[in-house]
């Protein structure tokens, strides 16, 4: 009992305190409560062993083999080896041996038999009963309620299904499609309002104007040029699964054929409308947007045929700032002008161009000259031209009616108000287009297919919508400070036309579902029936309501697109599925039938069988 004590004693050395988990011992490790340290004794063989300022010995005053002094630990067998040493002071007897006491006996055993086993620090002991069970004590775990439990787990599964929800997002591809499609967009908007301020600066409000007009004469025409062929391309590669090298060589026919027949059509009518623009100046813009733009869309979206929507938008970016890089350059130099601007724009493009329809075609083997044109290609790009014409004709027949009838203030107001609006519907076209390829996949005997996809993405443009139109009507005070006061009376404008943001969203996927079914003319002459009808309106309400009956055009124009959109996606989804009912049916009785026959012939071959044994039982 004394040897015990003093060693307990002893054991208090520098650098070892036994208060709280929250003090610190020696080389930063939390020090260990008092009886958590004599258990950690106990496990490791003894008193002796543990960490100390004492002197160790062996009971001849020298010190053993392994032991360090000042608070170094001995090895795990020591404590054993020294009660073994000490046995010649209780000599029982005999011949001079040297007999233990039955406790250093069990001592030494333990001692002996954990002498293999490291010895733990005393960073690994727990501080709290809360880490775990206390060394050489039954400590019991913490119990915990049944309903936090529940909580627990029902919060796990939920988060859960939120990390596969945002995996099966990364790995569709529409988390990068969308990011790059608002780069593009932003990229898109910082060059066009660089443009306009250099060039505003460089040409004045004349020149601006001349360079304004000639490109309201390159939008309309430019549509049927440059959008309607790439369109036809990826129906045709990704829906038909058309071969790529044939479908590239007729677009690519198509695109300088259209080009060519517009480019002459926009010469003609440039020259005629901006008499005091050369007409040099109007070739080289003409040329560059109605041939060599498009062959580069062209490039572009057969690589989007391929690699996807996000690679596709990375080399389009890169055009919009080449552009924005000439531009600059060309102020910088002081020689900013529209001929300057078209010459060396299109100089640079024909290079891009050249470089990348020659890697394209070498990438995915083909050659990349223009072939024979095939009929549905050319119907199947004048079906998307007319409908993006009609889309046009949709968004600037308003504008250009309230200018008809004279009301130049209004429209000026109108067409800001109006411009607000688009910043508004610019995240419904970023979607658009990054889900414009999942509609062309289509797959055969799938049903509701396409009216499903349509429903998903249209949920995410109404909820849209509904928060934008919310917005509009809390920030309407703050607009006249970012439009201008000169412009104040444009807020209310802009609260009617909030409208648009959640018909165009709601209209535009079930448009893109029709497209998936193989419905590319229904869907053209939705948007040009719709657009006629826009324009009958703006012409009969514009001089009742002067910019209201614009609005009223406008938002009756898009609900019935909408409308007509779900209505015929309905008829035309059921259509398919009652196409792939009928086509299980009679694969059915096919099998049905083949079964029948088989059974036909196992009949037949059974009878002969027995008649055949019943003829030679006869015989015998």
């Amino acid at each position: 009992m004394r040897r015990r004590t003093r060693h307990r004693r002893a054991g208090r050395g520098q650098g070892e305190r036994t208060c709280g988990p929250r003090h610190r011992g020696r080389d930063g490790e939390p020090a260990v409560r008092g009886h958590a340290r004599r258990a950690l004794r106990r496990r490791v063989g003894g008193p002796d062993q543990r960490l100390g300022s004492h002197r160790a010995d062996d009971g001849h005053g020298h010190a053993p083999s392994g032991a360090v002094h000042r608070g170094v630990a001995r090895p795990a067998h020591h404590g054993a080896a020294l009660h073994a040493a000490r046995g010649h002071d209780r000599l029982r007897g005999g011949r001079g041996q040297a007999t233990p006491r039955l406790g250093d006996q069990r001592r030494s055993r333990v001692g002996l038999t954990r002498a293999a086993r490291p010895a733990p620090t005393l960073a690994q002991v727990p501080r709290r009963r809360s880490e775990g069970a206390l060394p050489g004590r039954q400590g019991r775990p913490r119990q915990v309620p049944r309903s936090v439990r529940c909580a627990e787990v029902e919060l796990n599964a939920k988060v859960a299904a939120v990390v596969q929800r945002l995996r099966h997002i990364k790995e569709n591809g529409l988390a990068g499609d969308t990011f790059w499609g608002f780069l593009h967009e932003g990229v898109a908007l910082i060059a066009t309002m660089t443009a306009f301020t250099l060039l505003g600066r460089s040409l004045g409000t004349a020149g601006y104007g001349d360079y304004a007009s000639l490109y309201a004469i390159v939008g309309p025409l430019g549509n049927l040029a440059a959008s309607g062929v790439p369109l036809a391309l990826m129906q045709h590669v990704l829906r038909d699964r058309e071969p790529l090298a044939t479908t590239v060589g007729s677009c690519t026919s198509l695109t300088l054929l259209f080009g060519t027949g517009l480019a002459v059509v926009g010469i003609l009518v440039g020259s005629l409308i901006i008499p005091t623009l050369p007409i040099l100046t109007i070739a080289l813009v003409i040329m560059l947007e109605f041939i060599v733009l498009p062959l580069s869309n062209i490039a572009s979206t057969t690589i989007q045929t391929q690699a996807g929507y996000a690679r596709a938008t990375q080399l389009r970016t890169g055009q919009v700032l080449v552009r924005l890089t000439i531009i600059l350059i060309l102020h910088s130099m002081g020689n900013l002008t529209v001929a300057s601007l078209a010459a060396t724009h299109l100089v640079v493009s024909v290079i891009i161009t050249g470089v990348m329809l020659q890697l394209t075609a070498r990438h995915y083997g083909y050659r990349p000259w223009p072939r024979p044109f095939r009929k549905r290609h050319a119907g199947t790009s004048v079906s998307y031209s007319i409908g993006i014409t009609g889309i046009t004709l949709q968004n600037d027949g308003d504008k250009a009616t309230l200018a008809a009838y004279g009301y130049r203030e209004e429209t000026g107001l109108y067409s800001a108000a109006y411009r607000i609006v688009q910043f508004g519907l610019l995240p419904v076209g970023v979607l658009t287009g990054a889900t414009h390829q999942r509609f062309l996949h289509h797959e055969e005997g799938a049903r509701d297919q396409h009216l499903r996809r349509a429903i998903k993405y249209a949920g995410v443009t109404l909820a849209y919508g509904v928060v934008f139109m919310a917005g509009v009507l809390l920030l309407a005070p703050v607009l006249p400070r970012l439009v201008g006061e000169d412009f104040r009376d444009s807020v209310n404008m802009v609260r009617w036309l909030a409208p648009l943001v959640l018909l165009r969203g709601l209209a535009m996927f079930p448009m893109n579902a029709l497209m998936g079914l193989g419905k590319t003319f229904m869907r053209s002459l939705l948007l040009v029936a719709t657009a006629a009808l826009s324009m009958v309106l703006y012409i009969t309400l514009i001089p009742i309501w002067n910019w209201k009956g614009a609005v009223a055009g406008t938002i009756i124009g898009e609900s019935v697109l909408a409308a007509a959109a779900w209505f015929f996606l309905l008829r035309y989804q059921r259509l398919d599925n009652a196409r792939i009912d009928a086509s299980e049916a009679d694969a059915s009785e096919s099998d049905a039938e083949a079964a029948g026959d088989d059974a036909t012939v196992a009949a037949v071959n059974e009878t002969s069988m027995h008649a055949a044994m019943h003829a030679e039982d006869e015989r015998s």
